[in-house]
């Protein structure tokens, strides 16, 4: 996923749409960082419709973001939402949600390999691959270099899937994706119409479920991330059936190995206490000692006063859990923390909040990065990121949305757009 240690963003002539940021503009104190538009086409011409879901690749040169514009492909005939990758290196834009022969279907990307090689997209489309009579959606995998595509939401027998499968995460490598299917795609799930996870070993040709439950059936789930060598799985549930003791009646977090077939919880507090409220929006660092995520709970870390959604850390290897969605002096945001996202070191870890957590500050939408090992806590945007955000595997580069016009001087298209701000 966005969670791969790479070598750092080369350092080239972004010339197009880049803006340097500086403590006036965004309140950071570093005056060397930068923003580019991703969303724009070869020659750089903006998006004539809405972007979003940007995912950068592990050192942030490439990201795949998904739009409904027309203007960034010749390919682009189809009128629907489709599927790129910005080169932010040579300043090309790649239509990934194509078949092998390269016709234009739509899709939505939701995730790039480290090397952004592979881009895992979702797409109801029938002419992606042969044999696609299911009219669902499916999970499909497009190989940049080899120019195939290839589709993943499929049973160990090939067999497809006959309900729908989405929200799709890939290892670091390519080989593994993990993705949610309400289909019956194993044999422990023979009899579901639950959503659950699986993960599709695409060298073994191989299909196994990822919510099986202590007892052996299917115990429901969403929302993976995979680990970067495909051995960890983070997923959200609200089954009691994955470990003991479960009986907040709550969504939680958990984390399932595929080597030692084990699950276990992390959306628990230092000293194993269940949450008291839901947790989710989990995701997986590196190769899945921390786990990011957000909860309504407030009994998981010290320093937690309110009800309100938070941001924590579970270091499964220390069985810790720390509050992350905090200043600088260690003080609570008040307001609202959500989409968070993490390096794969676990260093550093972004998330909006709905307070200004600037001294004096007041209660707005701004995006930041929490450094966990100086314990310090910085804005990357002047009220400026309005969508989700994620941070590259090495730390160095976000990739947000936006709908002001004011993040790069040339932005005039007045539509959300996919930005990348390197640090």
């Amino acid at each position: 996923m966005n969670k791969h240690t790479m070598r750092p963003l080369v350092a080239v002539g972004l010339t197009l749409g880049v803006v340097a940021v500086t403590a006036a503009t965004t309140g950071t104190a570093t005056a060397a960082a930068t923003v580019d538009r991703v969303s724009v086409g070869a020659a750089g011409a903006q998006a004539d419709n809405v972007s979003g879901g940007g995912i950068p690749s592990a050192d942030g040169r490439y990201v795949g973001f998904t739009s409904n514009a027309t203007t960034l492909s010749p390919q682009d005939e189809n009128l629907v939402a489709d599927g790129y990758v910005r080169d932010r290196v040579l300043g090309t834009t790649e239509l990934v949600t194509v078949g092998t022969g390269g016709k234009a279907s739509g899709g939505l990307v939701n995730d790039v390999s480290a090397d952004g090689r592979y881009v895992v997209f979702t797409s109801s489309a029938n002419d992606l691959v042969a044999n696609d009579f299911n009219g669902m959606s499916d999970v499909f995998i497009r190989d940049r270099v080899a120019g195939t595509t290839e589709i993943v939401s499929v049973a160990s027998d090939e067999s497809a899937a006959q309900q729908r499968s989405l929200d799709a995460s890939v290892s670091k490598d390519g080989r593994f994706v993990a993705f949610t299917s309400f289909a019956a795609l194993a044999d422990e799930d023979s009899s579901s119409s639950n959503q659950d996870v699986y993960v599709r070993d695409r060298t073994a040709g191989t299909t196994q479920l990822v919510t099986i439950t202590r007892k052996g059936g299917e115990g429901g789930g969403k929302d993976p991330s995979i680990s970067d060598n495909g051995q960890f799985v983070s997923f959200t549930a609200k089954s009691k059936d994955y470990v003991k003791g479960d009986k907040n009646k709550a969504h939680d977090v958990f984390v399932r190995d595929l080597t030692k077939k084990k699950t276990e919880r992390v959306s628990v507090s230092s000293k194993g206490e269940e949450a008291a409220k839901r947790s989710f929006e989990s995701q997986i660092a590196g190769f899945g000692r921390y786990v990011v995520f957000t909860s309504a709970a407030k009994n998981l870390a010290k320093g937690d006063t309110d009800k309100k959604v938070d941001v924590f850390v579970h270091d499964r290897r220390k069985d810790k859990t720390e509050l992350v969605s905090v200043d600088s002096a260690e003080r609570q945001a008040k307001g609202p923390v959500v989409t968070p996202s993490i390096s794969a070191d676990g260093r550093y870890v972004t998330f909006h909040a709905g307070e200004d957590l600037r001294a004096g500050g007041k209660v707005t939408d701004s995006l930041y990065l929490r450094d966990r090992n100086a314990g310090t806590t910085k804005p990357l945007n002047n009220r400026i990121a309005t969508g989700g955000s994620v941070i590259s595997g090495n730390g160095a580069v976000v990739v947000f949305d936006a709908i002001r016009g004011t993040v790069v001087p040339d932005d005039t298209n007045n539509l959300r757009d996919v930005f990348a701000y390197t640090r």
